[in-house]
């Protein structure tokens, strides 16, 4: 096609967006082959570090999950050691390690919930609630309605962090020696404590001691949460203890009784990194599939 020629001396002819397309594709066809060239030269340099597989990761295949097969080995963020030497990789586990895991299916994985009783406590819960931040846990937490007032934050902590908030009465009577008004007003003012905190109302109910008949359902009007596995944390102090009390115990489907206390709050990271490669720990709400609206008496899945 041929270029139509100016006058001389009239003004530059504006070139129409017809024109510059195709020379942008150019440009840009161009640029792009510059930069798969750059990529593939860095993809295929050799590496200087020392290979992935090592004495420390053989040695390692006895007790981690998936294959070491030399070169083809599948990618397990516990078989990715800081000695392979290869930044790519070791900068693409540390962004999987801080990504959330995937909304929990119990029907599909192998699902507990651990519970803690009598809180909130400024000495023990945001203890609690960073080991379970810090493994990408939830757990359940059963309030004490008088306890509530002047620890909203916690409760609030709580929610966002996407842990049950449940309700355990506002005094901790054992409800065996309640009549039927009092079990009402025992659930009723904790409810009311904690919708103050800003937080939803709760849709669990833990009676105190575990004390508990099917007639008080009438009364309660909430799913009510019991437990099959307890490690009597609340005979220890020393946290080890209550480690290997909750490790010994812990089975698939568990709802596990605990208490916000500090003891327990010490010992829930070990306890968490050593049952997390077995366990899903999820709320009760997500263990057992409940919505808002259900009732009934629940000791596990």
């Amino acid at each position: 096609m041929r270029r139509l020629e100016s006058n001389k001396g009239s003004a530059p002819k504006k070139r129409s967006i017809f024109y510059l397309v195709p020379r942008m594709i150019v440009v840009g066809g161009f640029v792009a082959a510059i930069f798969i060239t750059v990529v593939i030269k860095l993809e295929n340099k050799p590496a200087k570090s020392k290979p992935l597989i090592t004495t420390k990761t053989a040695a390692l295949a006895a007790t981690t999950k998936g294959p070491i097969e030399g070169d083809t080995q599948q990618i397990n963020p516990e078989q990715l050691l800081p000695e392979s030497g290869d930044n790519a990789l070791l900068l693409a586990n540390k962004i999987l390690e801080a990504l959330p895991p995937p909304t929990p299916d119990c029907q599909k994985e192998v699902c507990v919930a651990l519970t803690f009783d009598d809180g909130p406590n400024p000495d023990s819960s945001n203890k609690i609630m960073d080991a379970l931040e810090n493994n990408f846990a939830h757990a359940t937490f059963f309030e004490i309605g008088n306890k509530v007032a002047g620890n909203s934050a916690i409760l609030q902590r709580m929610q966002q962090d996407g842990d049950d908030i449940g309700n355990h009465s506002w005094s901790h009577p054992s409800f065996l020696k309640l009549t039927s008004d009092q079990i009402t007003q025992q659930v009723d003012r904790t409810q009311q404590a904690i919708a103050e905190a800003g937080v939803p109302l709760p849709h669990l109910f833990r009676p105190p001691y575990g004390d508990f008949l099917l007639a008080m359902q009438k009364d309660i009007k909430l799913a009510v949460i019991l437990w099959n596995v307890d490690p009597k944390d609340w005979a220890y102090t020393d946290p080890a203890k209550i480690a290997k009390s909750v490790e010994k115990q812990i089975k698939p489907g568990a709802i596990i009784v605990m208490h916000d206390k500090p003891a327990t709050a010490a010992a829930m990271d070990k306890i968490l990194k050593d049952l997390k490669p077995r366990y899903r720990f999820v709320t009760v709400t997500e263990l057992l599939n409940l919505q808002p609206t259900t009732k009934g008496v629940y000791i596990g899945r």
